[in-house]
């Protein structure tokens, strides 16, 4: 009788350990969001935060974010896109025109 046990728990492993391997290697989607940074970009920040968590994405379990800020330097915008694109992010969220007309390269 123990041996059979045993049979069928190494042959219950066996089928399941690719399972429990393909579902630790999914990947949590990244959001990048780039913003202008204005006054209102921490408040923007906090809310786009709030919402998302609302929708049931909480970060660090089922969404990660890039967050990057101007720091009120436009200039930096084209920079900072390309610095998403390389990190490549899932969808890139903007707040402001300048910052979704930046373009990288």
């Amino acid at each position: 009788m123990r041996r059979r046990e045993t049979i069928t728990l190494l042959a219950g492993a066996a089928v399941g350990w690719p399972l429990a391997r393909a579902a630790q290697q999914r990947k949590v989607p990244t959001i990048g969001v780039l913003v202008v940074g204005s006054p209102g970009s921490e408040q923007f920040w906090q809310l786009f935060q709030k919402s998302m968590r609302e929708l049931g994405y909480v970060e660090g379990k089922s969404v990660r974010y890039e967050f990057r800020s101007d720091q009120g330097q436009a200039s930096h915008l084209p920079e900072l896109a390309a610095e998403l694109l390389r990190l490549d992010v899932n969808l890139i969220v903007t707040w402001f025109t300048p910052a979704a007309k930046a373009r990288s390269g």
